[in-house]
């Protein structure tokens, strides 16, 4: 699968929107809260005028059809954070690496080249896809835990418990 990123429009608002607050997706999402229109329009608008982000929409180069999100933040002294989505309908296809490979190439783009990121780790098909990429967990960085009962039960990720682990992996040249 190749991938191409254009820029996020305001016609993408309400689909990113809807992404965003899939319970699907939310269970990964530090703020695992759903946001109304409102709240989009506030993100929307600080998003374009960001100096510290970028994001991004990927789409498939063969169909032209948007899979994914990709964002690269904190761009400072060669070192990026990265995160990369897959659009719930196109997950499970072959997506994930060409999306994240797409946000490591921003990142590059933009000057990084130590790129970092957070993950839950139960998340297993990213973390598969994190690995893929030569990412690894940073045994320095501290485990946060995350209490999300409600998401957990709706979602059937009975091993879990209430709990999710967020860890920090990088990437190193």
């Amino acid at each position: 699968m190749k991938v191409h990123l254009r820029g996020i429009t305001e016609d993408d608002l309400e689909m990113l929107r809807e992404h965003r607050n899939r319970p699907d997706t939310r269970v990964w999402l530090g703020n695992s809260k759903e946001i109304s229109s409102g709240e989009q329009q506030v993100w929307w608008s600080r998003a374009k005028e960001s100096k510290s982000a970028v994001f991004q929409i990927a789409s498939d180069k063969k169909t032209g059809l948007d899979v994914g999100l990709v964002r690269v933040s904190d761009v400072s002294f060669g070192d990026a954070c990265v995160g990369a989505d897959v659009f719930a309908a196109h997950r499970g296809n072959g997506y994930g690496h060409a999306v994240f490979s797409a946000a490591c190439d921003l990142a590059a783009y933009l000057g990084a080249s130590r790129l970092w990121l957070k993950v839950f780790t139960e998340n297993e098909p990213a973390v598969r896809v994190y690995k893929r990429a030569g990412f690894a967990f940073d045994p320095d960085s501290p485990v946060e835990l995350y209490y999300r009962p409600s998401l957990r039960t709706a979602m059937r990720y009975p091993t879990a418990g209430d709990f999710l682990h967020y860890a920090t992996m990088r990437r190193y040249p």
